[in-house]
């Protein structure tokens, strides 16, 4: 499995806060609003939704259902036999279709705040079917990243606390609140 940004933030240092830079009701103030989300390894594009509106962070979600919790997302037949499921993506920017053949590291889109999401960032998940929530999770680890700090995203104030040295994780899965970065 390739490195993949499950959160991606170019520089944070301690006390700021990691996951926004301005106004929390805004995406576009979220880091990751609007990076792109690459593929995690060569495959073929198997489904794929555009057209969902971004979420309103001032706005209560709407209820969930199966179909609509995903928002607009990639399902990817990789190579491998598994398939991966890219969700949340920013509306208007699904960069691939059905059919497409895609490579490791294609674009497929940038990350967005649509379906049953709170804030902007990549629900990502390796799968045994091409169903986006009626498949069986696979496990899956990264090839590698650097492991830059955790955020206690349940904390009132998401403070970043800084990974020492050595920084670099290979073949790994990253836990929530992990602050990722690829080299």
């Amino acid at each position: 499995m390739s490195s993949l940004a499950l959160r991606a933030l170019d520089r944070a240092a301690a006390g700021e806060n990691p996951l926004l830079s301005r106004d929390p009701a805004k995406n576009e103030s979220y880091f990751t609003f609007g990076q792109e989300i690459l593929a995690v390894g060569a495959g073929r594009i198997v489904a794929a939704r555009d057209g969902v509106p971004e979420n309103d962070l001032s706005q209560p979600l709407p209820p969930a259902t199966i179909e609509s919790a995903p928002g607009n997302f990639v399902v990817q037949a990789l190579d491998d036999g598994t398939f991966a499921l890219y969700a949340h993506i920013q509306n208007g920017k699904v960069r691939v279709h059905p059919g497409d053949r895609v490579r490791r590291g294609q674009v497929l889109g940038l990350v967005g705040n649509t379906g049953n999401s709170t804030a902007p960032h990549l629900h990502f998940h390796v799968m045994d079917r091409p169903s986006p929530l009626g498949a069986n999770g696979l496990p899956y680890v990264l090839d590698r990243f650097d492991l830059q700090g955790t955020v206690d995203l349940a904390a009132d104030n998401a403070d970043l606390v800084p990974t020492p040295p050595p920084q670099e994780r290979r073949r790994r899965l990253p836990m929530a609140g992990d602050l990722l970065a690829f080299p």
